[in-house]
């Protein structure tokens, strides 16, 4: 999941086989509506001070 920013503009998140949620990296990574994707993206590991999931 950390590398899909820097080779994606778009991305599709599935669960089991089934699309759970579709958009931009940024919406995706700063405004993911799903929990599913929601967690998936807090289980990305962060430097100190590092503020978000893009690493802005």
């Amino acid at each position: 999941l950390a590398v899909v920013p820097r080779i994606a503009e778009r991305i599709t998140v599935m669960k089991s086989g089934t699309i759970v949620e579709t958009g931009s990296v940024s919406d995706i990574f700063e405004r993911a509506r799903e929990p599913y994707t929601q967690n998936l993206i807090a289980s990305l590991p962060r430097l100190p001070g590092q503020s978000g999931a893009l690493g802005r």
